[in-house]
């Protein structure tokens, strides 16, 4: 429970007792974390990596332990395989990165489905997803771009969620870079064995539906499927007709 911004109690029982534990933020001495009222001497951190639920831990000199573990229940219930950062270069010299989820019952041998969610933002970090936004979006999906991730991922194919860092915004060549990425990556994940390249969809919400949607007119890779919600369209041309050719807008309507 969060008293405070700066105060947070926890609950925990044990043989049916509750034991009250009082936290609270301090900040000094060039050290900011959560300190017990009668126990300064202990450290408490929130843990998490790509393949790990967040978890609270609490340690001191000599020793650590985990004091909450709020999903531990979470890889009982549900069987997902593990999640890697993967990145690369366009030959155009953008930079792409991205979630790779596995299937759950990855095997080395064998070609899987692909499905890209296309995003854009920052790059990809450490923090655990189930779904592929990071930036403290938790466990859950987000309210926008509810994207599938594991759980697509769980029923035996791999799920990209994949930005392109530098991709021009805004600019006649916003859409046609992440074509580029999306070719670029069937091609690289095809090569090294992971995916059947004849077996690829793509996902894009809002901005990025456009990119899909610009990417199925203008490709000559056979995707085959992709889901589209919220997006723009040949709007998008209209407000730069002084820059992008008119025959090229014409060809998206």
């Amino acid at each position: 429970m969060f008293l405070a911004t700066d105060k947070i109690e926890l609950i925990t029982r044990e043989r049916g007792e509750a034991r009250r534990l009082l936290f609270w933020n301090t900040r000094g001495a060039g050290r900011r974390g959560m300190w017990p009222e009668a126990t300064p001497e202990l450290t408490f951190k929130l843990r998490q990596d790509l393949n790990t639920p967040p978890r609270l831990d609490v340690s001191n000199a000599h020793t650590s332990r985990v004091l909450l573990d709020p999903n531990k229940e979470l890889r009982q219930q549900f069987r997902w395989g593990r999640t890697a950062r993967t990145e690369g270069v366009l030959r155009s010299g953008e930079r792409w990165s991205g979630l790779l989820f596995y299937p759950a019952s990855y095997e080395p041998t064998r070609r899987y489905r692909l499905v890209i969610q296309s995003v854009y933002g920052s790059a990809a970090s450490e923090e655990f997803t189930l779904y592929g936004q990071q930036n403290g979006a938790g466990l859950g999906p987000t309210l926008f771009a509810s994207y599938p991730g594991h759980v697509l991922a769980a029923r035996d194919m791999f799920v990209l969620h994949l930005n392109v860092i530098d991709a021009p915004y805004d600019e006649p060549r916003e859409a046609q870079v992440r074509q580029e990425a999306f070719e670029a990556v069937v091609a690289e994940f095809a090569e090294k064995g992971l995916i059947d390249p004849a077996r690829v969809g793509l996902i894009g919400f809002s901005r990025n539906g456009y990119y899909v949607e610009y990417t199925l007119t203008h490709s000559n890779v056979p995707f085959a499927a992709a889901v589209t919600a919220d997006n723009l369209g040949p709007e998008l041309c209209t407000a730069d007709a002084d820059r992008i050719a008119r025959r090229e807008c014409a060809r998206q309507r």
